[in-house]
């Protein structure tokens, strides 16, 4: 589109909105600012697939990307991602080696944010890359939320909720269980403290 307008004018163009959805669908090239500071300039897929902060995180995307609170830990070789569970066992969430940045090792057994995006989530008989092996979680749905492409689910985490987006053919009413997936390739950490990304 913003090359439509583009090449019809024959002018560049700067255009100012707060609704990410328009951003996401004009631009070549998105500023998000906040308090008149450029927090991150980048292609509207950079800033979508890897936000530098979580308000970038949590101002790109309809519903907005999950936060969810966890402490990292050694699992094997690699990392873990325990999260809090009060009514049952913790959930754990393994950490892709690959994704390992360097400053992670600072932050085990400290608190850390996890950003997980409604998208990241898929109903359990839906196959990933091989890297979705052992990341299952189940949850009891507390609302459905249908919307014609899709169906928005929101789920308890511990204390925390969290909203997934499944296919429009999912059967599930609130009160009931349901496994996903959690696709751990594109989730990203944050320092529970600067709320800056850390990988």
């Amino acid at each position: 589109m913003a090359l439509y307008v583009n090449t019809l004018l024959g002018t560049t163009i700067v255009y100012v909105t707060h609704d990410q959805v328009e951003a996401m669908t004009l631009a070549d090239c998105i500023a998000v600012m906040r308090d008149g500071n450029i927090l991150q300039l980048g292609s509207p897929d950079e800033v979508y697939n890897n936000p530098v902060d979580m308000f970038v995180a949590g101002f790109m995307g309809s519903p907005s990307m999950n936060f969810i609170r966890a402490t990292l830990e050694t699992a094997g070789d690699g990392y873990a991602l325990r999260i809090a569970t009060p009514d049952e066992d913790d959930l754990l969430l393994p950490w892709p080696s690959e994704r390992n940045a360097a400053g992670l090792v600072e932050q085990l057994n400290k608190p850390i944010i996890l950003g997980l995006r409604p998208e990241h989530f898929s109903e359990e008989d839906v196959r990933l890359s091989e890297q979705a092996e052992g990341t299952l979680m189940e949850a009891k749905v507390s609302i459905v939320e249908p919307t014609g492409a899709d169906i928005l689910l929101r789920l308890p985490l511990g204390e925390q909720e969290i909203t997934a987006r499944v296919g429009p053919k999912c059967a599930i009413s609130p009160g009931e269980r349901l496994s996903l997936r959690v696709d751990m390739a594109r989730a990203v950490l944050f320092d529970a403290e600067t709320e800056q990304r850390l990988a």
